[in-house]
């Protein structure tokens, strides 16, 4: 599908932006939309904004997204999410999500974040590294509790997050409250 709209305020006598949206899936494992417009006042482009998935497998999907200035014809921001489920419906089933974003100053996707999940039965293992923060992280959750893991970060330590959340809902004792 392919729209186009914009149009003329005559309260403000303000003329509105030309926008367009392209959206093509032929079938359900492609999907792109491209999204840009006339800046009508400034006059100017607005930012293209493409959005591609693809999903060939049901335990395989990549998205890619960018942004692109089209004054200046440059990618501004970008984003590659892979993810690959191993054993999918299994007892013993493996999730891994990589995760790639555009560098401005190089000119190329870095991997920026690798998670690796482990389906332990009732319990949930994940391993995260983040090369932004220069960190990693190892998280036990119990699906029955799944706002509730706790585990050991180079950041943090131990930390155990339905404790800590309880903690910051503490009242000191005798502190004024407002109703």
């Amino acid at each position: 599908t392919w729209t186009i709209d914009g149009g003329h305020n005559w309260q403000t006598h303000k003329w509105m932006d030309v926008n367009t949206n392209l959206l093509l899936k032929p079938d359900n494992t492609f999907y792109w939309n491209l999204r840009t417009g006339w800046d009508i006042e400034e006059t100017r482009y607005k930012d293209l904004i493409s959005s591609l998935t693809y999903a060939p497998y049901n335990y395989y999907n990549t998205k890619f997204s960018v942004v692109t200035d089209m004054n200046e014809g440059r990618v501004k921001s970008g984003s590659i999410l892979h993810d690959l489920y191993l054993l999918e419906g299994q007892p013993n089933q493996w999730h891994i999500k990589l995760n790639q974003v555009f560098d401005s100053a190089t000119d190329e996707f870095k991997l920026r974040d690798i998670m690796i999940v482990k389906d332990i039965h009732c319990w949930e293992l994940k391993y995260s590294y983040s090369d932004f923060r220069k960190e990693f992280s190892l998280t036990f959750g119990l699906k029955a509790m799944p706002d509730d893991p706790f585990g050991l970060s180079s950041g943090k330590g131990f930390y155990y997050e339905g404790l800590e959340r309880e903690m910051k809902d503490l009242k000191k004792e005798g502190s004024l409250q407002r109703y």
